[in-house]
């Protein structure tokens, strides 16, 4: 069996989660653990809320339990001494509370194992683990990044990293769009059939077409496989250039429906929470600052000459200075953004612009 429990040698591990920046970080971690006897001392230490909401979930769904043996169990996921006898197979003397409750003690003991346990024999503890910070960098380096749908992230120094983001993810925008489709397709036959009075018709196509599980298998193989590129990608970034401090853009107030079309936003509406929490972890792993500054007009401006110019997919163009990668071009202007005392991160939109404009009005004359 494995159990979910700090432990460095090797096992399989749980995705960090880092709760705020603080001067450690937060990790979960998994480890072997023998027999129930290390379970019984393991447990006492660790976090069982969200197990023990999936538990009250189960035995709440539960048909065949009674409404005595619902109350005890209730009373011994409060009671940690009474749960963790359960667990580890100990009698125990029942609680006054719940001792006139009539139940079949063995059943439900047993019930509750089964719910707890996973069929591949895996018992699931979540807990925080305080681990030192690592400092990566020996140098002060100060780097803009710009997040992308075809680059998952340009540096103000000119690199990219994760250039394949786009392939991965229009993989999966055109099998979800393919599998929906005919989904839609089966859903208005079944429409036809009911508005036609064959409703057992309907029913079967019901029954036998719009099931979930391995629309949701794939999706997750997909997901967890994103994930795992961007993770990738993201150390390539902060081993290679080994920051001090991250610069990125704040993309909370900008208004999607104006800056991507629509097949983009479907893809990026799923993942660009996801990166810049990432982003943020990985600074606070390896003791890397990380500031945020205001978006506005970053990828619509040169860096040289803090001239408006045109962006055609990844070429930038400016009529003073030539043509030049969009997304480094937006990095560098990210970057330059964090000096400006003019433009901070609350600046309206409009309110950019014209400080953007004044200065070309100024530098003109």
């Amino acid at each position: 069996m494995w159990f979910k429990e700090g432990s460095n040698d090797g096992k399989e591990k749980q995705k960090p989660k880092v709760i705020k920046r603080f001067e450690r970080t937060v990790k979960q971690h998994s480890t072997h653990v023998s027999d129930w006897e290390e379970v019984h001392h393991i447990a006492k230490q660790y976090l069982w809320s969200n197990a023990k909401n999936s538990i009250r979930s189960a035995i709440r769904k539960n048909p065949h339990l009674t409404e005595d043996e619902k109350l005890y169990l209730y009373y011994v996921l409060k009671a940690a001494p009474c749960f963790y006898a359960i667990l580890t197979r100990k009698s125990f003397a029942r609680p006054h509370k719940i001792s006139s409750l009539i139940l079949r003690e063995k059943y439900v003991h047993n019930l509750l194992l089964r719910i707890v346990m996973k069929e591949n024999q895996q018992l699931e503890l979540h807990h925080c683990v305080i681990t030192k910070m690592k400092q990566i960098w020996r140098y002060k380096n100060i780097v803009g990044l710009d997040k992308g749908h075809r680059t998952l992230i340009s540096t103000s120094s000119g690199n990219l990293y994760g250039q394949k983001l786009n392939e991965l993810l229009n993989k999966e925008t055109e099998r979800l769009n393919k599998v929906n489709r005919k989904r839609n397709q089966i859903w208005a036959l079944m429409d036809k059939h009911k508005r036609a009075g064959n409703h057992e018709k309907a029913e079967r196509i019901l029954l036998n077409n719009f099931g979930r599980k391995k629309y949701n298998r794939l999706k997750h193989k997909h997901d967890e496989t994103a994930k795992s590129y961007i993770n990738f990608s993201l150390n390539q970034f902060y081993l290679v250039e080994q920051p001090s401090e991250v610069i990125t853009e704040d993309l909370s107030f900008v208004s999607w429906n104006d800056k991507f079309p629509k097949h983009i936003k479907r893809k990026l509406s799923r993942w660009i929470n996801y990166i810049q929490e990432r982003i943020e972890f990985k600074c606070n792993l390896w003791n890397v600052a990380h500031t945020v500054v205001n978006a506005a007009y970053t990828s619509q401006v040169c860096h040289k000459c803090d001239s408006f110019g045109e962006r055609k997919q990844d070429v930038f163009t400016c009529k003073k200075c030539g043509t030049m990668h969009a997304d480094i071009n937006a990095s560098k202007n990210i970057k330059k953004r964090k000096t400006d005392k003019e433009i901070n991160l609350i600046t309206p939109y409009k309110e950019v612009k014209r400080i953007l404009e004044k200065r070309l009005t100024l530098t003109a004359s």
